[in-house]
């Protein structure tokens, strides 16, 4: 390919694999990058292997992967002191970062304290403490909850409105950051196509284009009650409680599990990882028997050459799985995308053949048309095991789920029937579910 890339906010999208963390890892100086490069990289002329230091800052999408100190004001002053800057420079540096972020309240506190928002949002402040030209993101929202995501998207807009800073951001979610890139590029096999693409659609163009074609007003205006979705109580928990620590993070006194497939959703930091992980045994006994948990970070789970040996492993390959995984089948699971590894994982849990699946964050990184495809294989086998979702993704939940549990703060602050828990939720929902309350999904819409 050839690119050239303005001012503003570049936003780069396309299909799972398709090559967008690539293309960003081409552009920061100073990233390990595998195989060989013909051509070249730039930034205003120069060969980005000759900038100096901090010109170009780069935001991952696992922040636990690239915070390095134990405390906030440490971590945003160490770029800084990596540079070498004068120590009272770097202290007025840190404090007017600090400042203009609204940081202070949490600007002393331990590293593994923050929720997932915070500590993404400190990546983001620690880059801007060394004054970059460029700033480049790869999926900065895929860990956050819609809220988290939203708030900062909003910081970004705001960062691009009273600076000079270019943005150059890959992304899935695309719902709120849309309307405010000055371009977009749409990646496929590792080229620029001309085509926009499904992937780089909000959710209210995607119910324009595959919901039935209805305004916004028609929405609005519908008064046609979807039924309720059947539920059935298959357990009943209590008294679950998890520390990390030494502080309680999860002390939920009576939690439902229904039959089908179950979304427990709630901000970062309410407990829902923890809640799984107590249900799974990972802190002594399982409170489930014949349960298994498939974790948010799924390279762990790897251990075989190619994908077709990693669900062979568990079971015979049955033909839908053949047909979802295709392609990837004879490709290491470490040469694939993040998308393509939780597409990936999926199956190879759903093989395991337990009666109770917890799945967690399994559409991080997954792309429209694989997410599709991947909610259909989940309503098949959720007829004869229970699937438990733990998600940030709303739409998700609003096309998939028999059972809602709304968690917050290490308690549960709503659970029941789809429909009821979005109801009365204001912000906290699906986005037709925003248009109109009675709905949760296009597919009721239509």
């Amino acid at each position: 390919m050839s690119l050239q890339i303005g001012s503003g906010i570049t936003l780069i999208v396309g299909d799972s694999g398709s090559g967008k963390s690539t293309l960003l890892r081409e552009m920061v100086p100073g990233i390990s990058v595998v195989g060989e490069r013909e051509g070249s990289v730039q930034f205003q002329g120069q060969d980005i292997a000759s900038l100096k230091p901090g010109i170009i800052g780069f935001v991952s999408q696992h922040p636990d992967n690239q915070i390095v100190c134990d405390t906030v004001w440490h971590e945003l002053a160490f770029g800084l002191e990596s540079l070498g800057t004068p120590t009272t420079v770097m202290r007025n540096r840190v404090a007017e970062i600090s400042t203009y972020l609204g940081m202070e309240s949490w600007f002393m506190k331990r590293v593994t304290e923050l929720s997932e928002g915070e500590k993404q949002k400190l990546l983001l402040a620690s880059v801007l403490c060394m004054t970059p030209q460029v700033i480049i993101m790869d999926e900065p929202t895929s860990m956050l909850d819609p809220i988290a995501a939203r708030n900062f998207w909003e910081l970004v807009i705001r960062l691009r409105r009273e600076s000079e800073i270019r943005f150059i951001v890959a992304a899935h979610d695309t719902e709120y950051i849309y309307d405010y890139a000055d371009d977009i590029v749409t990646l496929q096999r590792g080229t620029i196509v001309a085509e926009e693409h499904e992937n780089s659609l909000p959710e209210r163009e995607k119910i324009k284009r595959y919901g039935g074609g209805f305004t916004e007003e028609e929405i609005a205006a519908n008064e046609v009650f979807p039924p309720a979705r059947e539920t059935k109580v298959v357990q009943t928990l209590r008294d679950l409680r998890g520390d990390y620590e030494g502080q309680a993070v999860l002390a939920v006194r009576t939690l439902e599990i229904h039959e089908g497939i179950n979304a427990w959703i709630g901000p970062n930091g309410a407990g829902k990882s923890t809640l799984g992980k107590v249900l799974a045994g990972y802190f002594g006994k399982k409170r489930l028997p014949n349960l298994v948990m498939m974790p948010q970070d799924v390279l762990t789970i790897f251990t075989k050459e190619t994908v077709r040996q990693e669900l062979d492993m568990e079971a015979d390959i049955p033909p839908e799985m053949e047909t979802l995984c295709g392609d990837l089948l004879d490709r290491h699971p470490l040469d694939l995308s993040g998308g393509e590894q939780h597409v990936v994982a999926v199956c190879k849990f759903l093989l395991k053949g337990a009666d109770y699946l917890i799945l967690d964050e399994p559409t991080k990184g997954v792309d429209y048309r694989w997410k599709k495809a991947m909610e259909k294989l989940l309503r098949d086998y959720a007829r004869r095991q229970t699937i438990i979702l733990i998600t940030h993704d709303l739409e998700l939940v609003g096309d998939l789920a028999n059972y809602v549990v709304f968690l917050f703060y290490g308690n549960v602050a709503s659970m029941g029937e789809p429909h009821q828990v979005f109801q009365q939720n204001v912000f906290y929902k699906p986005y037709i579910s925003r248009l109109n309350p009675r709905f949760i999904s296009k597919e009721e819409l239509v």
